[in-house]
């Protein structure tokens, strides 16, 4: 087509603003991406320091599942259902069937076993008194922080190793080797399911599949 002689040229027409809309876009996907980024590639100290903080707020738990104990001449084999109300705790061990076992309650300076058959003893050290009466050598005080995912804050740590996601994976403390197998993934933040604690002529499992925490 032509005016007066001349072909008609068609020229593109480009918003004013589009320039502006294409670098507000750009820059709005360059912050989307540093930010995934950054996550993806957080540091696991400040995962565990932020963990820590996480599972210090807990005041209240309960886990259950089975314990294991396996001694140099002897083994055994419980369930398990530990309720820790901050200091004060509440630890009941089934056999088969529900068939009682014994059950540990305590509190700062007190603890009371009652067995299956309703006998009742008192004394001042949960670990004494769970060997006297069951035979079992488990650190009862340390347990508390440990079942949980993290070290005694009141007793010297000998070795703490955590893994790529922040997680406690292995622990030194009161003489027991604290491993973590396993976690579960799906709870925030995320709580233990197989521990392992060992120390000379002992070694212990527990295996925690229900947790409620407050």
């Amino acid at each position: 087509m032509a005016v007066h002689g001349h072909p008609l040229r068609v020229v593109p027409v480009i918003h004013r603003r589009w320039p502006l809309f294409i670098s507000l876009t750009l820059w709005v996907s360059l912050l989307s991406g540093c930010a995934e980024l950054a996550f993806l590639t957080r540091d696991p100290q400040s995962e565990w320091s932020d963990r820590q903080a996480a599972l210090s707020s807990i005041s209240h738990w309960e886990a259950r599942g089975r314990v294991g104990l396996r001694l140099s001449d002897d083994s055994s084999t419980a369930n398990l259902r530990w309720r820790q109300m901050e200091a004060d705790f509440d630890i009941l061990l089934s056999g088969p069937l529900g068939q009682g076992v014994g059950r540990l309650e305590g509190r700062p300076g007190a603890v009371l076993y009652r067995s299956a058959k309703g006998e009742t003893v008192r004394a001042a050290s949960a670990e004494a008194l769970m060997n006297e009466q069951l035979g079992w050598q488990l650190p009862v005080s340390g347990l508390r922080y440990w079942l949980t995912g993290q070290p005694t804050p009141t007793s010297p740590i000998d070795r703490l190793e955590i893994d790529d996601q922040g997680r406690l994976s292995r622990l030194k403390q009161l003489g027991w080797e604290v491993e973590y197998l396993r976690y579960d993934e799906t709870r925030h933040p995320e709580m233990p399911t197989s521990v392992r604690l060992t120390r000379p002529g002992v070694r212990g499992k527990f295996l925690l599949n229900d947790w409620t925490v407050q």
